[in-house]
């Protein structure tokens, strides 16, 4: 197979096309107010590279540039397709080398992914960003925490013996992506973003009745998995850390079909599930 060296790109009407060489130096989502009213739109998708390597195919003519009059962005250039309207490009005075392109205006694939949000402050409110990418307050590398509203914050859970859940919970949180933030004399924590999950070792006084999860309560944990291939992995190293795998007559659909799942039970018996995305 090929790896393609190059990406093209056009306007709404097609009077405007263009082509990059890679390699392109980012790709981010960009909230600002001026892509958005430049755009219509909630957030654009850039990407950057040396002018050197991009070139017009056809309609130079038909691009035409706006600057921008706020005085805090004067010396943005904004191109678009004089015909169609359609926002393609900017350059700009701070980096006179370089040109940015709308990725969504790309006919092809380019050379990376989206890798952040920037400007992630300026965001709309009625906009909902529950992806993994860091989000960067302007264009700086000070990233912005942001969760959304009614999103669990943080799970406390009573454990009968902390060394031997930390155990249990340090592997699989880890497995996951979570890192450890928290220590202290009864307890300890594993963070994954704006969401953590603290062990707390139960006061004796408390420790003689067990859980159960038939009982008023909690009844189990459910996670999301990246893909089915974890959710396999996770199962083949329950059964060689010798952790029961519950329902194996109905594994991995015991949540029933296309619930593609693993179902198990931590050292208190408090049963937790690893499920994977829809079609992954």
């Amino acid at each position: 197979m090929i790896t393609p060296t190059s990406v093209q790109g056009k306007c709404y009407c097609g009077g405007v096309q263009f082509e990059l060489t890679f390699p392109n130096e980012f790709c981010s989502h960009c909230h600002c107010e001026d892509c958005r009213q430049a755009h219509g739109a909630a957030f654009v998708t850039w990407t950057g590279l040396p002018k050197s390597q991009f070139r017009f195919i056809a309609g130079e003519d038909k691009l035409k540039k706006y600057e921008s009059r706020i005085e805090t962005h004067q010396g943005i250039r904004w191109g678009f397709c004089s015909d169609c309207g359609t926002s393609l490009l900017y350059d700009c005075d701070q980096a006179p080398d370089k040109i940015y392109i709308t990725v969504a205006n790309l006919t092809g694939k380019l050379d990376r992914e989206p890798d952040s949000h920037v400007s992630f402050e300026e965001k709309v409110n009625w906009l909902s960003v529950q992806d993994s990418l860091p989000k960067y307050r302007e264009k700086t590398d000070q990233t912005i925490e942001a969760s959304a509203p009614g999103a669990l914050h943080h799970l406390d859970i009573n454990v009968s013996d902390l060394k031997r859940s930390s155990i249990f919970w340090g592997w699989f949180l880890t497995e996951l992506g979570y890192s450890k933030h928290l220590e202290w004399k009864t307890g300890m924590g594993w963070k994954l973003g704006n969401t953590y999950i603290d062990l707390i070792q139960v006061e004796a006084q408390h420790a003689e009745v067990s859980y159960h999860r038939k009982r008023v309560g909690l009844n189990h944990l459910a996670f999301h998995a990246t893909s089915r291939a974890q959710v396999d992995q996770i199962t083949e190293q329950l059964k060689a850390r010798g952790i029961t795998v519950l329902y194996c007559d109905r594994h991995p659909f015991a949540g029933g079909s296309g619930h593609y799942a693993v179902f198990f039970e931590d050292p208190d018996r408090i049963k937790v599930e690893l499920v994977a995305p829809l079609d992954k």
